[in-house]
């Protein structure tokens, strides 16, 4: 569903879940991920993928160093890519900020998550 379909009317839940799905399915065929992590293989599907989320909650800059660490541990596991959604507040806010302008700006460099984690924390550090 393109924006110009969006924009003259009003759509139902199941053309939202769609179009979600197929922006998912896009911004994971970028990155390499799987659209659908399969969690339980011997049970009926019904239709509905399986998606990774991750909520960071507020703290200030203590939740921000939490949520560095959970970044660092998922990227070094090779999971960081596989995750769908991202949603913060206040202390996890500041690290998702960090993760959503340093991934925005990956297409100018040849980084990769771990690097990117490994300068925030050598930076982190420094002061």
């Amino acid at each position: 569903m393109d924006q110009s379909e969006i924009q003259q009317g009003t759509y139902n839940l199941a053309q939202a879940l769609v179009a979600e799905a197929e922006e998912i399915a896009a911004q994971c065929a970028l990155r390499g991920a799987e659209p659908d992590l399969h969690f339980e293989v011997d049970q009926p599907k019904l239709g509905i993928p399986d998606r990774l989320g991750l909520a960071f909650s507020g703290g200030g800059i203590r939740s921000a160093c939490v949520g560095l660490g959970i970044l660092q541990g998922l990227s070094r596991a090779q999971l960081l890519q596989q995750v769908h959604y991202f949603s913060g507040v206040s202390g996890g806010g500041y690290i998702l900020g960090w993760l959503s302008a340093w991934i925005h700006r990956q297409d100018s460099c040849d980084e990769n998550p771990q690097q990117a984690c490994t300068y925030l924390r050598r930076a982190t550090y420094a002061d």
